[in-house]
């Protein structure tokens, strides 16, 4: 009788520190986007791109409607608690010439505070909208973060593109300009491209500097901007 009270005890402390466990906060899960990632893709409203087309008259000015920057609560995956929070960065912009509008967001994965340097982490994607309206017409994710990672993403992640990241260039040429720490980024059924390869060149403090659909042999080089990083 002692041992079936003594095994019966015994479960019960089990089970205890089976469920403080699962409800237990985890450290560091925190999930703040880097500030490297911020720096090529958080922009405010005031800043601009002004695009051309080598070989066309083509002439298109990208330009922000807003910018919002969220902390969001971080769910424990087991026991749906609030274990800490995240960042989300979402860019509403707009294309005259395509009259469309068109928005990138960044954020990170449960945890990612734990694996920074672990794929996938950060993830960047990008949505067209319809019209007026917050509707997603397309959406596609662009790019993971560290860029490095991105090198060896298997042919589907989860179902996504498949992404590449060429290593960062300390120079590139282009046009009357030189940009320095350029990433080169590479989709290859970019959804909000008809499903076609797309190119995306990202600047530090400036952002798109390039961006290529060869099939439609679209090839938007930046020729002016000015960007605003702080509100």
């Amino acid at each position: 009788m002692k041992n079936r009270k003594g095994t019966w005890v015994l479960g019960v402390l089990l089970l205890a520190i089976v469920s403080c466990n699962k409800n237990e906060p985890v450290a560091d899960s925190n999930v703040w986007l880097p500030a490297e990632l911020k720096s090529y893709f958080l922009f405010y409203p005031g800043s601009y791109w002004v695009m051309e087309m080598p070989g066309t008259d083509f002439v298109d000015s990208l330009f922000i409607l807003s910018t919002r920057l969220d902390t969001q609560t971080v769910l424990h995956p087991g026991s749906r608690q609030p274990i800490g929070l995240k960042e989300k960065l979402s860019v509403l912009y707009f294309s005259p010439f395509y009259g469309r509008r068109f928005l990138i967001e960044a954020e990170g994965q449960a945890f990612c505070g734990q694996r920074a340097n672990t794929l996938p982490c950060f993830r960047i994607t990008k949505k067209n909208l319809k019209g007026n309206s917050d509707t997603v017409v397309h959406e596609s994710i662009i790019a993971y973060f560290p860029f490095e990672a991105n090198r060896i993403l298997p042919a589907k992640e989860k179902g996504t593109d498949v992404l590449f990241a060429s290593p960062k260039l300390a120079t590139y040429n282009q046009l009357d300009s030189t940009f320095t720490n350029v990433w080169r980024l590479t989709v290859d059924l970019d959804q909000t491209e008809q499903n076609q390869l797309s190119v995306r060149h990202f600047a530090p403090g400036i952002g798109l500097i390039r961006w290529q659909v060869p099939e439609f042999g679209f090839n938007w080089l930046v020729r002016r901007y000015a960007t605003k990083q702080t509100p």
